[in-house]
């Protein structure tokens, strides 16, 4: 029933499925994953998979995981039925699967009490049954707040457990071949990876089995006067480490200045609050990380890489700026080389210092080179030079760390390697990173003042000549989008519009990503003490979310890992055909096209949306593995699912230039595209808004929808 239920093989009947399935058991049971009980014919889940649970659920305050169950359990063993902390496979329990298929919603019971202990649990959605719009509100909320289990390598586990007997044990792990490692991530929800990090092709990888790792990144300030990440004086450094965690960033963008390493590495932290006259802060730290004080800086900065660590957080260690304070500005003196603050002999010796004082933390995955290159300085010949020999010199003293590359003209343009390689990848360990914001190039007001289709186009196209073109042609390399953001109150709604037109395009490429910013203030930022970052996941006090929901409901497919390498998935399944399919998303509200057991559409967690296929601009929208394919009906009525997929209603095309509203005509040949009905999740089809009027001045984006392809069968 799970292997049908959730996808997890191409089967048509149980027969298939229960064959596939104890095949797979088998096959994970060789390998150590699974243990089998003694003179029983069933298998439980392996005590080092477990134990890891274990830990994080202890470590982020998680509940029991409890599933829906039947009233009466028809039979089941009492140990069948009811709540669960895990599957379990035995042959006696097959005959009970066309009962359990059968149940109906109203049959279900929710653990509503216990809503409150599950804000980190997925409530499980069997078979589909289980509609959002059936759950109790409280456990509507577990739905958008996932954990996922994660295995960093050896090395994590004797750092999570402190106990060295859990080497041998994850040696077994270690050691299981692809072929096993793929189908136990899709058998369980598991996303194992271990380090170092590599790249191939447009893709960062896992150096040792070659899976794609997708760096879903927030970015922590550490570079500003007092030369340590913000909060430390509002919130313990764990407790930080584990919000990280707990809003489903997989890895930080930690930021330093080169003075930090060059001229203040000795001094401590203390000290440095001492010389800026932060007594404030100074009380704030030594109530909540009173062990931080007396370390210096860059132990210091180390602590914060070793908290992210425990709580399986990469890092991403990012050169911002020389000298410590606000960046940036095109006079401030830190923009180019040659720059009063930049000189690049001392940047030289900062990078170095840097890699050499991180190369024995495994967690910290990449270095980056130098955020945002700008001002009137700026030359593409020095860029070469200077980026060339930095880059060199990182991974001579450290090959395992990836190396990331910023742009000209503040991280935006990256356009003259279009013609011109760096001529090295540094045995597979280079990546580019670019940025981009709602106020680049002076476009603050133009969001709300433009038409949004054409404006959004726009800003898109020159996104990808500038940048986005990296990943493509016969030499792709991996390009990080390591700065966006908004203000997170949610209030600008300029910044809004530009959310939505970027996340189209992100999703579209699945790129990596780093979102500025964690923090919700900072302890002083140009001539302000407390200063607040509107643009800060997190609130002024470090203590949670400006808006949780709202946030984790927005990036829920900008937190997946959509696409994996051609290469790799022929290399651990070369049987199987592995096609691409579609995610209908809609970026405004952040959700994805579902449809019900009633056969109605409407917009739903990104988690349990169906696959589409559309083989070209004017042909049908069918659902996957299905011949039902997408028809209209009417303007204002909800579009259905027919086999009549050869009628002028069931062909799409896009029907703007910024390829995101879906278009059909219905029978007189008007033109209609999808749209969210209003205050609702259900899916409508109305006339297109402003799709071929350039002047247009309506607001579009509840017509919004794009195919988003995917390569993997469950979103990882």
């Amino acid at each position: 029933m799970y292997v049908m239920g959730m996808g997890l093989l191409k089967v048509n009947t149980w027969k298939e499925a229960r064959s596939e399935a104890h095949y797979l058991v088998e096959d994970l049971t060789s390998s150590s994953l699974l243990q089998r009980l003694e003179n029983r014919d069933v298998v439980k889940m392996h005590d080092i998979v477990r134990d890891v649970a274990i830990y994080i659920g202890q470590n982020f305050n998680m509940s029991t995981l409890y599933y829906g169950y039947s009233t009466s359990c028809k039979g089941i063993d009492e140990d069948k039925c009811g709540s669960y902390r895990g599957i379990f496979v035995d042959s006696s329990f097959t005959k009970y699967m066309n009962e359990i298929e059968e149940l109906e919603t109203n049959e279900l019971i929710f653990p509503v009490d216990e809503a409150s202990k599950l804000k980190e649990v997925a409530l499980f959605q069997s078979l589909g049954n289980i509609e959002n719009e059936f759950l109790p509100m409280e456990m509507s909320e577990v739905l958008y707040s996932i954990e996922k289990l994660k295995i960093t390598g050896c090395l994590q586990l004797v750092q999570v457990f402190g106990n060295d007997s859990y080497i041998q044990r994850c040696a077994s792990l270690k050691n299981m071949n692809q072929m096993t490692a793929t189908r136990f991530s899709k058998l369980v929800d598991l996303q194992a990876y271990s380090l170092p990090l590599s790249t191939n092709g447009r893709w960062i990888i896992d150096a040792t089995t070659g899976r794609r790792v997708k760096l879903m990144c927030v970015n922590w300030a550490g570079h500003m006067q007092g030369m340590l990440v913000e909060g430390l004086h509002r919130r313990p450094l764990d407790d930080i480490a584990a919000l990280v965690a707990k809003l489903r960033f997989n890895c930080v963008r930690l930021t330093y200045s080169i003075h930090m390493f060059t001229r203040h590495a000795n001094v401590t932290v203390k000290q440095s609050f001492e010389n800026f006259d932060m007594k404030d802060a100074l009380v704030g730290i030594a109530q909540n990380n009173p062990s931080i004080l007396n370390l210096t800086l860059v132990e210091a900065y180390g602590a914060v890489v070793d908290s992210l660590a425990a709580h399986g957080i990469m890092v991403v260690s990012d050169n911002h700026i020389s000298q410590p304070r606000w960046c940036c500005d095109n006079d401030d003196g830190n923009g180019f080389f040659g720059d009063r603050y930049f000189d690049p002999q001392e940047w030289f010796q900062g990078i170095s210092l840097a890699a050499q004082s991180l190369k024995s933390k495994a967690q910290v995955v990449a270095m980056s080179l130098r955020n945002e290159p700008r001002g009137p300085n700026q030359n593409v010949e020095k860029w070469f030079q200077y980026m060339s020999q930095g880059a060199k010199l990182i991974h001579q003293i450290n090959p395992n760390a990836l190396v990331v590359v910023s742009g000209l003209s503040y991280d935006t343009d990256l356009s003259f390697l279009r013609n011109r390689s760096m001529g090295f990848n540094l045995d597979n360990k280079l990546v580019f990173e670019a940025h981009l914001y709602s106020f680049t190039n002076n476009m603050r007001d133009f969001w709300m003042s433009k038409p949004l289709n054409t404006f959004c186009a726009s800003i898109n196209q020159g996104f990808e000549d500038r940048a986005g073109f990296l990943v493509r042609g016969q030499n792709p390399i991996p390009l990080f989008v390591s700065e966006f953001g908004i203000d997170q109150t949610g209030t600008n709604e300029g910044q809004n519009r530009f959310l939505s037109c970027f996340f189209s395009y992100l999703t579209e490429n699945d790129f990596d990503w780093g979102l500025w910013a964690l923090q919700g203030s900072y302890y002083y930022k140009v001539g302000v003490k407390n200063a607040e970052e509107n643009f800060g996941v997190l609130d002024s006090n470090f203590t949670k979310a400006k808006n949780s929901k709202l946030f984790l409901q927005r990036f829920q497919l900008m937190q997946t890992k959509l696409q994996e390498s051609q290469r790799l998935l022929f290399y651990t399944d070369p049987s199987s055909n592995f096609t691409t399919s579609f995610i209908m998303y809609h970026p405004l509200s952040g959700g994805c096209m579902r449809m019900n057991k009633k056969y109605q559409l409407g917009i739903s967690s990104c988690k349990t949306s169906n696959r589409w296929s559309h083989e070209q601009d004017g042909a049908p929208i069918k659902l996957a593995g299905s011949i039902l394919c997408l028809k209209a009906i009417g303007v204002g009525l909800p579009p259905i699912l027919s086999q009549d997929c050869s009628s002028q209603q069931s062909i799409w095309k896009y029907g703007s230039n910024a390829k995101l509203q879906l278009a059909t005509v219905d029978e007189q040949g008007q033109a209609l595209c999808l749209q969210r009905a209003s205050h609702s999740h259900q899916i409508v089809t109305n006339k297109c808004l402003c799709s071929n009027d350039s002047q247009c001045q309506e607001d579009p984006q509840s017509q919004w929808f794009t195919l988003v392809p995917s390569n993997l069968r469950l979103i990882a």
